[in-house]
């Protein structure tokens, strides 16, 4: 899954949700964002135009782009199913691996290579 972020000039903190904008420190370059704590735009131009308009405000970010491999799960015969994200794909087989027939089916979603 790919999507954009956007980040303070030095590319340590991000853009949270909420009303007034605030900054939360990431993690290493190779780990994903949360999911919920970061504002997440799927397109570049709509991280572009967000940062021209906190611009006008007098904050300067940048919009970066993240990968991320997501995994689907759920217990065999539930109606819904949950939602991971890892920052490779070794990461996500090797959990996949680890729950193999405890009764979950999965799927896994890689990134496309730009």
């Amino acid at each position: 899954m790919t999507y954009y972020i956007l980040t303070d000039i030095a590319g340590k903190h991000a853009l949270t949700h909420g009303r007034k904008p605030a900054f939360a420190k990431l993690g290493r370059k190779g780990t994903v964002a949360e999911p919920g704590v970061f504002k997440r735009f799927e397109t570049k131009a709509e991280a572009a135009a967000k940062a021209k308009s906190l611009k006008s405000r007098g904050i300067e970010v940048k919009p970066e782009r993240r990968q991320s491999v997501a995994v689907a799960l759920r217990y065999q015969g539930a109606r819904h199913s949950s939602l991971y994200e890892f920052p490779t794909q070794a990461a996500a087989k090797a959990f996949c691996r680890a729950i193999d027939g405890s009764g979950w089916e999965w799927a896994i979603e890689v990134p496309k290579k730009a």
